[in-house]
């Protein structure tokens, strides 16, 4: 049984991800370090929308964090007498 080779072209590599995507098999190789997921285009988009959501409401929260104690800051407080 022979097997095709696969036509992977990469579409982004910062180093320590990259994506390519396989023009025979119609996947994206989404590589991250050492591991590798395999996902079909709506695979993909859906993670996309998942981390999307995971980093927006991470930053929300730092932004948070970091305002409060701002906020109480004596300085802050009395920034315009």
């Amino acid at each position: 049984m022979n097997k095709s080779s696969c036509r992977v072209r990469t579409l982004a590599n910062d180093g320590l991800c990259k994506v390519d995507y396989c023009l025979d098999c119609k996947v994206f190789h989404l590589q991250v370090g050492y591991a590798t997921l395999h996902l079909h285009p709506e695979g993909f988009v859906a993670l996309r929308s998942t981390i999307d959501t995971a980093l927006t409401l991470f930053q929300r929260q730092k932004n948070a964090a970091n305002a409060e104690p701002l906020a109480s800051a004596p300085e802050v407080k009395n920034a315009f007498h």
